[in-house]
């Protein structure tokens, strides 16, 4: 009873101050439950309805830990702690929940290091984009701090208020456990399964585990911040030496066995161009809107029957948007489920496709021009592990990049003076938002259409024939026959933000021209972006160890499948720098 009273006690002395922890649990609660309404679509059923709980009491933990932090560091200055608790809280609310509108989960702290993309103006604008009225959130909870703030007068924290602290931060740490204990032996069907009850205790309570295509959502719904931070950085600080067995199960799987086709060599082709389209869906091509073509010149690639067109590739990017698309097609490697691929591959040897190109096809140049700024998805670092030897990059323009300055770059560089070479170009017309027209030449009318879809075809048709405009300067140059040119997506474009989910399919397009490829043998079915990497290997008559992890679209025992083993083999060679032994 005493210990009651005195917790009685506390709450009616420090009724402002529990206000204040209050509105810093509601900036994580705002985040949480975001999350959980958004971005679980196919993870519900790893979702228990006990989570719901332990969600609650892992955000008193987060919060109660933070504010006990505080006090440490402040020496007892009670009301800079709590002042630090709610800015932290509401920071890491905000920036998770802006993330998530374009990723789809919570934000993983390898993504901090690529903070200074948000420099460039393409990503700052998408940023943007991402704002939506609920986030009015973000003004009230530090409005009503402001004003408990002002009404609460104690400066140290007494001795009663660590101790609760203290004593609630344990109750909550240790909450899980006796949530799902009360959950399972209250329900009827599970209360004498002793093998559930353990599997769920190691999942749930003793093992914070990567779940592909769900982490960090429902991980981190269940176990707030503060638990999943802390396995962060143990991941980050561990060893990853790569066993016997996963050596020898990465070589067998990125053989050429059964991968690759006896296609011939393509002797009079000196040069490779390969241009990666931001943010482009195979559904604009072929389509018509108001009588008039959308991608006329893509359309006709499609038409000739000398170019191998598959508009069924299926994406293979995790959470580094276009550095994972780059990643794909120059390694043939899948890129990290649960982190920034290029944070942990830029020091990394990788097989990239410019090096073998270098190595084994004599090629003299290899550029890549882009339309950020060289930091975006570490573009400079990257290039040094790819083999990429000249870079343009935004900081080379003097307008507003657009694709018309970025084709007028790639037709102008100093390539065909050094043949044969490799060119990269990376388009961006079609990154979002998808809030203007940029081509007052072609209108989307149709009413059925979302305004941000609208937008979308409309950028798509000044992406076509800025496209057709470089197509015809090769030709000009006598550079067009003598090269083999890729035309792929770096990604698809994220469909709720198009307002097309449901409607659509997130499908790629690939264009391969003068790979004298036979379309009545090649596959045209659904593929992998992990597949061109391979094709290209096949079509360049490429001697390797090393096929990537995807098959050759001209192989008759193709197969698109991937499977987890493939996810496994490519954190195996990321995180264990294989390449490099």
């Amino acid at each position: 009873m005493k210990i009651l009273r005195s917790l009685f006690e506390t709450i009616s002395i420090n009724k402002r101050f529990l206000c204040l922890l209050l509105l810093c649990m509601s900036n994580l609660l705002f985040m949480h439950y975001s999350f959980r309404l958004s971005y679980t679509d196919g993870c519900e059923y790893l979702i228990y309805s006990y989570h719901w709980v332990t969600n609650f009491m892992m955000t008193i933990c987060d919060v109660t830990l933070l504010f006990l932090i505080c006090l440490l560091f402040t020496k007892g200055r009670i009301r800079v702690s709590v002042s630090i608790a709610f800015a932290v809280t509401w920071l890491w609310s905000f920036i998770n929940v802006v993330y998530g509108r374009f990723f789809h989960q919570y934000i993983p702290l390898s993504a901090f290091s690529e903070a200074s993309s948000i420099t460039d103006g393409m990503v700052f604008k998408s940023m943007l984009s991402g704002l939506h009225w609920v986030d009015v959130f973000y003004l009230v909870t530090p409005t009503l701090f402001l004003i408990a703030y002002k009404k609460y007068s104690p400066r140290r924290a007494t001795k009663s208020t660590v101790l609760w602290c203290a004593w609630i931060l344990a109750a909550t740490a240790v909450s899980p456990y006796m949530i799902y204990t009360a959950y399972h032996f209250a329900n009827r069907t599970s209360r004498h399964n002793w093998e559930l009850y353990e599997l769920r205790m190691k999942n749930d309570i003793f093992r914070i585990m990567p779940l592909k295509d769900c982490f960090p959502n429902v991980v981190r719904f269940q176990w707030g911040c503060t638990l999943v931070a802390v396995a962060d950085i143990c991941d980050a600080l561990k060893s990853h030496e790569l066993r016997t067995e996963e050596k020898v199960e990465i070589a067998r799987m990125g053989s050429g066995e059964h991968k690759i086709s006896q296609h011939e060599r393509l002797s009079e082709v000196r040069n490779v161009i390969f241009i990666i389209l931001e943010s482009f869906l195979s559904a604009p091509i072929d389509l018509q809107i108001d009588g008039k073509e959308v991608t006329p010149v893509l359309n006709a690639l499609k038409a000739d029957t000398t170019v191998f067109f598959n508009g069924q590739v299926c994406p293979n990017i995790t959470i580094g948007e276009s550095g994972d698309g780059q990643f794909i097609y120059m390694t043939g490697i899948l890129p990290l489920r649960s982190k920034v691929t290029v944070g942990a591959a830029h020091n990394c040897k990788l097989p990239a496709l410019p090096t073998i190109l270098k190595e084994q096809l004599g090629v003299k140049r290899t550029e890549i021009v882009i339309p950020g700024l060289p930091t975006v998805w570490r573009q400079d670092e990257m290039n040094i592990a790819y083999g990429i030897d000249h870079m343009l990059s935004a900081l080379d323009y003097y307008k507003e990049v657009s694709d018309k300055e970025l084709f007028d770059v790639a037709a102008h560089s100093e390539k065909s003076a050094e043949e044969p070479f490799l060119s990269i170009v990376l388009s961006c017309s079609t990154h979002m938002p998808y809030t203007k027209d940029l081509d007052t030449t072609f209108t989307v009318k149709d009413p059925s259409l979302p305004d941000s879809y609208k937008h979308y075809l409309n950028e798509c048709h000044l992406a076509d024939r800025e496209l057709g405009k470089y197509l015809n300067d090769l030709k000009n140059k006598d550079i067009y026959d003598s090269s083999l040119i890729i035309i792929a997506a770096d990604h698809d474009a994220h469909l709720n933000l198009l307002g097309m989910e449901g409607r659509l399919k997130d499908y790629l397009p690939l264009f391969i021209i003068n790979g004298k490829i036979d379309n009545k043998v090649a596959w045209h079915g659904e593929c992998n972006q992990i597949d061109v990497y391979t094709t290209l290997l096949d079509l360049l008559g490429v001697e390797s160890d090393w096929y990537g992890l995807g098959h050759s679209l001209l192989s008759p025992n193709y197969s698109n499948v991937i499977d987890s083993r493939k996810w496994d083999v490519s954190e195996w060679i990321i995180r264990g720098d294989y390449f490099s032994k």
